[in-house]
């Protein structure tokens, strides 16, 4: 049955030729997982399997004994093998979970951009999923909050056993005799997931026996009315977001008998977008105190927000973010780059026009470039008086300062621009490509470059 459903789950998705990560911790979950992609790896035809293991370093020799299993079971089954050490953790660090969890996903997405790999797989299961509908549900979560995992996400990241319950996967390792790991921090209950987990679940399956289907159930109700809702959440992004820097953004004000739910699930949004780690008091709070203007109100993680007379600004840091130091990097293309100035990554790829699907977003992290006229040598620079740029669609080059008022960009001599080796701005992040580089049905070959925003240090 385990292989049948990860079998239904990965047919319609991976292509032949496919390359999967299959994210290892050495639990399970996991473990069953990478097991059963191996049977059927020929059937799905993937090119290549890869895991990715992190050692938080939490447990001491514990830690590095799950490692070692993970990196034994990766050549054991002929994958190659990628591994992430953390430092600094401790088991009382405020936020453990959600820290941990980016350094994961920031691992997972690094491997993925650097030896391209189409899908990362994961193994959430289904009473990952209650759990985490639980969760969100006690926190205040909104629409999006109760839809829960997502079993396909935009960026690759898959999770084919989603549907299967943990005791399955558990019960498939066990008939095969095949081993995992047992963390023994899932003991502690200090962790709201392991609370939930093995405190609060069991009663709840005890009075209701059906309470893990119930919570999946739900989720993947919300996941079909935010379907519906995340058109006009992005819309009202789309016109009220007035820049979305590294290390800030900045919202126009919304009129006060603008719809609160639409306004809340925006707001949520942005703060997911930016990993803010936010509950509903949270969002509550922005939309209570954004109608001042002045002042300066506390968000966690170290994020604030400042209202204005038009406009409210949310930023990570003491102050308000203002205009860096000049700075300059090199970018690797193909591959990763990060301008701690600016607090965000690139990551580009070069590849032939046939193999890629192009997928506009309208926030401009992503850019398509004609390789043949943008060049490979491209570089990340602040923006400078004098700057001109020739905006997508337009047949003059512009001063790029006066464009950029012109798109509602804030502090605008803090933004950054991609330059080609012929001194041509080609792009602005989340900004505008440039007509020159644009794709076009003659382009051969394309540039595909990512900026994601990085949180300070």
């Amino acid at each position: 049955m385990c292989e049948n459903a990860v079998q239904s789950f990965c047919e319609p998705l991976i292509t032949p030729g496919s390359r999967v990560l299959v994210a290892v911790s050495g639990g399970s979950d996991s473990t069953a997982l990478l097991h059963i992609m191996v049977r059927l790896r020929e059937k799905l035809k993937i090119s290549a399997l890869g895991v990715a293991h992190v050692n938080h370093g939490l447990r001491g020799a514990e830690s590095d004994r799950e490692e070692e299993f993970a990196a034994r079971l990766a050549g054991d089954n002929g994958c190659a093998f990628f591994v992430k050490r953390l430092s600094g953790l401790t088991l009382d660090d405020a936020g453990l979970e959600e820290r941990a969890r980016a350094e994961r996903y920031r691992f997972f997405r690094q491997i993925q951009e650097k030896h391209a790999y189409a899908f990362v797989a994961t193994g959430h299961t289904a009473d990952d999923q209650a759990e985490t509908v639980l969760m969100r549900l006690l926190r205040g979560s909104g629409l999006n909050g109760l839809a829960g995992i997502w079993p396909v996400r935009g960026d690759g990241i898959v999770r084919p056993v989603l549907a299967l319950r943990r005791a399955q996967l558990v019960a498939w390792l066990k008939a095969k005799t095949l081993p995992y790991c047992e963390d023994s921090s899932n003991a502690d209950l200090r962790f709201t997931r392991n609370w939930i987990r093995y405190a609060i679940m069991p009663s709840l399956i005890k009075r209701e026996p059906r309470a893990v289907e119930h919570f999946c159930a739900c989720a993947e109700t919300a996941r079909r009315y935010v379907g519906e809702l995340g058109p006009r959440v992005n819309k009202w992004i789309e016109t009220h977001v007035l820049s979305d820097e590294p290390g800030g953004f900045t919202v126009r004000k919304w009129s006060p008998d603008s719809e609160e739910g639409l306004i809340s699930e925006a707001a949520a949004t942005l703060f997911r977008r930016h990993g803010i780690p936010f509950d509903r008091k949270h969002v509550d709070l922005f939309l209570a105190e954004s109608h001042r203007t002045g002042g300066r109100f506390l968000l966690p993680g170290g994020w604030s927000f400042y209202p204005r007379r038009k406009h409210v600004d949310i930023v990570y840091g003491e102050k308000p973010v203002t205009a860096p130091a000049d700075f300059e990097y090199t970018l690797d293309v193909p591959g990763t780059t990060e301008c701690r100035e600016g607090r965000c990554r690139f990551a580009a790829s070069v590849k032939k026009r046939e193999g890629i699907s192009l997928m506009y977003d309208r926030a401009n992290v992503t850019a398509y470039l004609d390789a043949d006229v943008s060049g490979k040598k491209l570089k990340y620079r602040r923006a400078r008086e004098g700057d001109t740029f020739l905006p997508l669609g337009s047949t003059r080059p512009r001063d790029l300062m006066r464009f950029l008022k012109s798109q509602r960009v804030e502090n605008r001599r803090a933004i950054g621009v991609v330059e080609s080796e012929k001194g041509e701005i080609v792009w602005i992040p989340h900004v505008a490509v440039s007509q020159q580089c644009r794709v076009t049905d003659n382009t051969d070959t394309i540039v595909t470059i990512s900026c994601q925003s990085m949180r300070k240090d």
